[in-house]
């Protein structure tokens, strides 16, 4: 399983909020209008070019950081 690693300094609540804030900006998508008159229809389309595994990768890191967090909570 990958994960994003740590940044020097941040907790694993830090964590978690860095990884759902770039997976929010990275899976943003625009509407689009194509074609022209009565037959126009609007198409949501990505943003950004983004890999399935960086996707992947954030998702990873949330889940493993937020584990994490809560494991510590339970053991105090």
């Amino acid at each position: 399983m990958e994960v994003v690693s740590r940044f020097e300094g941040y907790t694993d609540s830090m964590m978690v909020e860095d990884c759902k804030r770039m997976l929010k900006v990275l899976t943003q998508s625009k509407e689009i209008k194509v074609g022209r008159g009565r037959g126009a229809t609007t198409m949501s389309i990505p943003k950004y070019r983004v890999e399935k595994r960086t996707i992947d990768k954030l998702k990873n890191s949330i889940e493993y950081y937020g584990v994490k967090k809560v494991s510590k909570r339970d053991n105090t």
